[in-house]
């Protein structure tokens, strides 16, 4: 019989429709944020509808599947539908490339702030500093992430690290005056407020990210999250207002792609860093960004801080500092994959393939890419209906964190209960779910040389071996047991281990995924009319 609530309405048993429900505990902020996000996710549902009914019948002709991305925020969609824009369109992944450019440079700017609100109360303390060449120092272990108010990333060992500039190649030593160094790169500051406002509607007032707020949160406008995270709403389209600034094919010269990368730069271009020259004030702080990020005890006080909040990729842009601040820079496909942009809403991408892999496969796919954080889970509903495959991410690297929405929650534990709710769905019953163990390169650098004990933070692991393959081991079968126990009907249990800013291991996964298996585009509940 179906359960009662007190006004005698009946209330659904379905786990993801309890799941979809608002949370007990839900603040002001989250309210808004997810009423803001039904709206949006609610008229473009109403858009959409008219939209694949007319499509239905051309789309089974045709050969179209629908694939929905889901998993907790910062599992790697984002990163995995870029993945599929360079296996199967490549061509048009790299005409959009140089749109990508501002990103990548807001994501190195935004680094560096971080970095500086992080480390500046220990080294002010202390002004006086010394810098051991690059080349020679040995830069401190890496960085262990305890939970979400640590680094969220390994930093690197210095072989990794890029080629510097001739200034700082030398084996001389180098006095650090701290307080010179952060005021000379203040001007960083004002420059990542110009990025983000580029970002936005330019009808719409930019918000003042609270002072009070340090890297780790305290207080949210309304374009930033409430651990300070910058983001845009999926309606923006900041990417069509950047499409200006694409390529237009082997015939352009370096000098014009420089004019549309420098993001407003004058005609002149110049490196002063006046007017909107963006890669103008990059050059002229490139060197203090360099000392910045190679200085010892930077690297020191970094892992003692409490107060840092980067995503994975930044070390990344910070080890190539002086390849990525080029008058003619312009983005790698492994600048773009890295590149982070967070993005409130459901987005929709259509991928055409440039190629044909097998006879059956569809020349077209819409994937979609949605909101993980709970107040945004409420959108994925509208767009289970049609989805013939779903790819659930989950960062196996964070088993040591919590999620920034709630600081008791385990976000190994999160993504457990959450693949648990999806399978377990009679609305996704007949729907292929594929699982990716994301953020293995982390996982195994977490456990292999930082030593994190897995057990610690995940009690059911027992006294297993603190090994990376006997973890893997448990976690695959973990999920299989989560799938085999509470799917409504028998369904094939499909996981890969991924690390999707790898782009060539992940596009061998595509190569061989069950996204291709006839089980996908047998579906045909997808395309009933």
């Amino acid at each position: 019989m179906p359960r009662k609530n007190g006004n005698g309405m009946e209330v659904s048993r379905d786990p993801l429709l309890v799941l979809m429900a608002p949370p007990a505990n839900e603040s002001a902020e989250e309210k808004e944020i997810r009423i803001r996000n039904e709206k949006v996710a609610i008229a473009r549902n109403a858009e959409i509808e008219e939209m694949l009914r007319l499509e239905r019948v051309a789309a089974k002709k045709r050969g179209c599947i629908r694939v929905l991305l889901l998993g907790q925020s910062e599992s790697g969609k984002s990163t995995t539908l870029k993945n599929f824009q360079l296996a199967f369109a490549p061509n048009a992944f790299r005409a959009e490339r140089v749109s990508w450019t501002r990103i990548i440079y807001l994501n190195l700017v935004r680094s560096i702030n971080t970095i500086i609100r992080a480390v500046s109360p220990e080294l002010l303390g202390t002004n006086k500093s010394t810098l051991s060449s690059p080349s020679t120092s040995t830069l401190p272990s890496p960085i262990s992430p305890l939970d979400r108010s640590h680094a969220d990333f390994p930093l690197p060992p210095t072989a990794q690290s890029s080629a510097m500039t001739p200034s700082l190649s030398s084996s001389s030593q180098i006095p650090i005056d701290y307080t010179a160094l952060f005021a000379d790169l203040s001007a960083l500051e004002g420059l990542e407020e110009r990025l983000q406002r580029q970002l936005i509607p330019p009808d719409e007032p930019f918000p003042q990210y609270p002072a009070n707020t340090n890297a780790n949160g305290g207080g949210a406008g309304k374009r930033y999250t409430s651990h300070g995270e910058f983001f845009v709403y999926s309606t923006t389209g900041w990417k069509t207002a950047f499409s200006m600034l694409r390529g237009r094919g082997s015939l352009e010269s370096r000098s014009s792609i420089d004019r549309r990368a420098s993001v407003g730069a004058d005609n002149g271009g110049g490196g002063g860093g006046g007017g909107d020259d963006v890669v103008g004030v990059l050059l002229e702080k490139k060197r203090a960004m360099i000392v910045l990020w190679r200085d010892e005890r930077v690297r020191r006080a970094l892992r003692r801080s409490s107060r840092i909040r980067l995503d994975d990729s930044a070390a990344f842009y910070l080890d190539n500092i002086d390849r990525i601040v080029q008058r003619y820079y312009e983005p790698s496909d492994d600048d773009v994959i890295r590149a982070r942009l967070r993005t409130v809403g459901v987005q929709e991408h259509i991928i055409v393939h440039e190629r044909q892999l097998t006879r059956d496969m569809a020349s077209e796919w819409r994937m979609y890419d949605v909101g993980g954080t709970r107040s945004e889970r409420a959108a994925w509903i509208p767009y289970f209906e049609h989805m013939n495959a779903i790819i659930f991410l989950a960062p196996i690297s964070a088993f040591n964190q919590v999620l920034d929405e709630d600081r008791d929650r385990n976000r190994l534990e999160d993504s457990f209960g959450l693949y648990k709710k999806i399978v377990s769905s009679k609305l996704l019953a007949k729907v292929q779910i594929v699982l990716f163990l994301n953020k293995v390169d982390l996982f195994r650098r977490m456990i292999n040389h930082q030593g994190i004990s897995f057990s610690k933070y995940v009690p059911s692991y027992g006294n297993r071996p603190n090994e990376v393959e006997s973890i893997m081991k448990y976690l695959k079968a973990k999920f299989k047991e989560i799938s085999r126990d509470h799917s409504p009907q028998a369904r094939t249990f499909f996981s890969y281990f991924t690390s999707v800013v790898d782009t060539q291991s992940t596009a061998v996964t595509l190569q061989i995924g069950a996204f291709f298996s006839p089980m996908c585009l047998a579906n045909d509940d997808a395309y009933a009319v």
